[in-house]
């Protein structure tokens, strides 16, 4: 085993730790001693792997924590204990640098404020040529949303990929097999020439679809939960209260787009 490997088994190791620990108070010099790193070189490595710093992923973590507490009517007081905040002035700073809007707002439209209504759309069948992510253990529901930012799609010589016949658009999907599922992100393709070692191709079946605008940023950390409460707010806030509902025999997708982001959920009309 190479030593790139060696150190992203670690890392994930600790955002485990992480993610199983987040509501504790965490020192970071603690977590570096944990995993045998010296604090400089744990923070590196860290950030290398998981694309933020240690200290941002336990925030990101709090706050995912305590949104979803607010989606579920706790108040904001509540979400901010139950998610591990020192104090309430923290809470609302870290909450509001990372949504845009403050956690008492974020209550009182159960995260809509956020969002944007969707625009229905035709799209036409096409492949998805995408690296293969097997899911962590244990996974939840709502972490599955943007798990290319988490879990880091290995880096592809050019060459391979112009072979694959893309463009600069990438698509990400969930798909269904016998272990159970795991996650497809690469370049949308209107035909398959070329699957590289390390992925696959998965056809999308076109037709309707309601096209979900995920907020803009050009942060990736905030883009991930962006990403997720927008999978969140289509499929339990808006569907459920419209004419449409989803198709589940085709494809839901996240389309990154150059200068966007969207979640394509196939429908069809609620039958009354």
């Amino acid at each position: 085993m190479n030593d790139d490997k060696i150190k992203r088994g670690i890392m994930y190791a600790c955002k485990r730790y992480i993610d199983a620990h987040f509501r504790e108070p965490l020192d970071l010099r603690f977590l570096a001693n944990r995993f045998a790193y010296s604090y400089s070189v744990f923070r590196k490595d860290f950030k290398d792997v998981c694309k933020y710093t240690p200290h941002q992923y336990i925030c990101m973590r709090r706050i995912q924590f305590a949104a979803q507490h607010l989606r579920e009517g706790h108040s904001v007081t509540e979400a901010a204990e139950y998610a591990g905040f020192e104090t309430l002035a923290g809470f609302y700073k870290a909450f509001k640098k990372y949504y845009g809007i403050t956690p008492k707002e974020f209550y009182a439209s159960r995260g809509m404020a956020l969002m944007t209504p969707p625009t229905p759309v035709e799209r036409e069948d096409f492949f998805l040529v995408g690296y293969v992510l097997e899911p962590v253990e244990d996974m939840k529901e709502e972490e599955r949303g943007a798990y290319w930012i988490v879990r880091s799609c290995p880096d592809l010589p050019y060459e391979e990929y112009a072979r694959i016949g893309g463009g600069a658009d990438m698509a990400a999907i969930w798909a269904e097999g016998a272990d159970g599922g795991h996650y497809l992100m690469g370049p949308p393709v209107d035909e398959v020439r070329y699957v590289p070692a390390g992925m696959e191709a998965q056809p999308i079946p076109g037709g309707r679809f309601l096209e979900f605008p995920v907020p803009f940023t050009k942060d990736i950390f905030i883009l991930y939960e962006n990403v997720r409460v927008t999978w969140y707010y289509a499929r339990y806030q808006w569907l459920p209260g419209s004419h449409w509902e989803e198709d589940t025999a085709r494809h839901a997708f996240e389309y990154y787009g150059v200068g966007y982001t969207s979640i394509l959920i196939p429908v069809r009309e609620r039958e009354t």
